[in-house]
C-alpha cells in the first residue's frame, strides 16, 4: 500500500504523526481522523484565548488547556493522547450526552471528563452496555451507567488533583529555569537552591520570578567574581543563586543535605555540559494520601446519595500516587472498607493511576476494593475481561500486547525512539 502523502498545511502534530506513526504502531490515516475529531471540539474564540494565556508574562506550559497543548505538540505522548481522546469521541459520537461532553472537555472539567470517557470505553469493551451522564437522584446526573448481564450499575468516576505544594514542585523549577535562561551564556554553572518551609501565598510565582531574576543578575553582572553567591527571601521562602566555574564541585542532594527536587539543564552538544542545577526543598511532612483518598471517596458517595441501584466509585489517584500498585494498601483498604460498608448499595471502589508504559501507551493500573456488605457484586467474569484487556490489548492499534521481560520491553522502547546523536545514550 502506498504511503499517505504529507499534507502541506499539516502543522507540528500531523508532521510528527507522519514521522512517528510506524514507531508508535499506529495507522497514519487513523491518526489524522482522530486529530480532526478532537480539533472539532475547539473553536476560534477558545483557541485565541488559549494562545493569549500562553503569552502572558510568567505563564508556563501547564497554564494552557491540555487539548490545545496536545493539538500543537509533536511529542509521542501528545500524539497518543490526541489519538486516545479521538477514539473515545468516535466511540460515543452518537450518544445523546455527546454535546455536553464536548463542552466539558474544553473546560476546566477536562481531567475528570477524560477519565469518565476512558473508564466508560473500557467498561464497554469488557462487555457492558453504557449510558453516559444518566439521570440520578435529586435531579443530578451520574458519570455513566453500565449494564452487565442485565444488572445495572451507576458509576461515579472522579480524579484527585495534586496538592498546591505538589504543583509548586512542578512549577517552581520551570519558572526558575525560564527566568535564569538569559544568564546561562558563558562557561560557568548556575546553582539555584529554593527552600520552601511552608506553602507560600497566592502570589508566590511572581515573587519567585522577581527574586530569581534579581539573584541571577547579582551573580552575573560586573564584578560577579567578588560576589558569586547571593540570596533573597519572600514570604518565608528562601532562594539562593551561586555561580560556579566548570571545574568547581557542583552541589547535589545527599543524605546529609537532602533536596526533594533536582532539575538540570544541559546543552544538547557532546559532551553534555551542565548549565543550570535547581534544587528545591518542599514543605516538610509526609502527604496523608490515605486521608485524601478517603475524604474524596466520602464526597463521591454523597454524589450518589438517593440512588437505589448498585453503585461503583472509580477514583483516579494519579495526582497523589502515580502508581496505584505501590500504595500501602492494608491500612488504606481498612479505612476505605469502613466507609464502603456503610453503604450496602455500593458494590466496590477502584483506585487507579494513569501511566505511560514502554508500549508507548497510557494505561490504568489499580486496586480493586469490593464491599463485603453489598448485595451487589461486579461479576468476576467482567473483572477478568477488564483486567485482561488493560494488560494485553492495545485499543489504538487493535492488536495484542506482547509481554516480555522488563529489559526486552526497555530495549524495544528505546529502539522506537527518534534517532539523533546522544539520544539513546541518555536512556542507556
Amino acid at each position: 500500500m502506498a504511503e499517505p502523502s504529507l499534507l502541506e498545511t499539516s502543522g507540528v502534530w500531523k508532521t510528527r504523526a507522519f514521522e512517528r506513526h510506524r514507531a508508535l504502531r499506529l495507522d497514519y490515516q487513523r491518526m489524522l481522523d482522530w486529530y480532526d475529531i478532537v480539533l472539532a471540539l475547539t473553536n476560534p474564540e477558545w483557541t485565541a484565548a488559549q494562545i493569549e494565556i500562553g503569552s502572558r508574562p510568567g505563564s508556563i506550559l501547564a497554564d494552557v488547556h491540555p487539548i490545545h497543548r496536545f493539538l500543537n505538540e509533536g511529542t509521542d505522548t501528545a500524539l497518543v493522547q490526541v489519538c486516545e481522546l479521538g477514539l473515545y469521541l468516535e466511540a460515543f459520537k452518537t450518544h445523546p450526552a455527546f454535546g455536553q461532553i464536548a463542552i466539558d472537555l474544553i473546560s476546566p472539567k477536562y481531567s475528570s471528563t477524560i477519565f469518565e470517557l476512558a473508564m466508560a470505553y473500557r467498561w464497554h469493551r469488557a462487555g457492558s452496555t453504557i449510558e453516559l451522564q444518566p439521570a440520578a437522584a435529586g435531579g443530578r446526573v451520574g458519570d455513566f451507567s453500565a449494564s452487565i448481564s442485565d444488572a445495572p450499575f451507576l458509576v461515579e468516576a472522579s480524579n484527585i488533583p495534586a496538592e498546591t505544594f505538589e504543583q509548586l514542585s512542578f512549577r517552581a523549577p520551570l519558572l526558575i529555569k525560564r527566568t535564569a535562561a538569559p544568564y546561562l551564556n558563558d562557561g560557568s554553572v548556575l546553582v539555584v537552591k529554593l527552600q520552601v518551609p511552608s506553602v507560600p501565598g497566592g502570589a508566590w510565582e511572581q515573587a519567585l520570578v522577581g527574586a530569581t531574576k534579581t539573584c541571577c543578575y547579582e551573580v552575573s553582572g560586573p564584578g560577579w567574581e567578588a560576589r558569586s553567591h547571593t540570596s533573597k527571601e519572600f514570604d518565608g521562602v528562601r532562594i539562593g543563586v551561586e555561580r560556579l566555574l566548570e571545574d568547581e564541585a557542583i552541589p547535589d542532594a545527599s543524605e546529609a543535605d537532602p533536596w526533594d527536587v533536582r532539575h538540570d539543564q544541559i546543552t544538547e552538544e557532546k559532551p553534555y555540559r551542565l548549565k543550570l542545577r535547581i534544587l528545591v526543598r518542599l514543605p516538610s511532612g509526609d502527604i496523608d494520601y490515605a486521608s485524601r483518598i478517603v475524604k474524596k471517596l466520602i464526597k463521591e458517595i454523597k454524589q450518589l446519595s438517593g440512588v437505589r441501584s448498585a453503585r461503583v466509585v472509580l477514583l483516579d489517584i494519579t495526582g497523589v500516587e502515580p502508581n496505584a500498585l505501590r500504595l500501602k494498601t492494608e491500612d488504606l483498604r481498612e479505612d476505605l472498607r469502613r466507609e464502603i460498608m456503610k453503604k450496602p448499595a455500593l458494590a466496590c471502589v477502584w483506585l487507579v493511576s494513569r501511566m505511560w508504559t514502554t508500549e508507548m501507551r497510557f494505561v490504568y493500573w489499580g486496586v480493586y476494593i469490593p464491599n463485603p456488605n453489598s448485595t451487589y457484586q461486579v461479576p468476576q467474569s467482567f473483572m477478568e475481561r477488564f483486567g485482561l484487556n488493560e494488560r494485553s490489548w492495545d485499543f489504538l492499534s487493535e492488536t495484542e500486547i506482547r509481554h516480555t521481560t522488563e529489559e526486552e520491553a526497555r530495549r524495544s522502547f528505546l529502539d522506537r525512539q527518534p534517532i539523533f546523536e546522544g539520544y539513546i545514550d541518555r536512556w542507556s
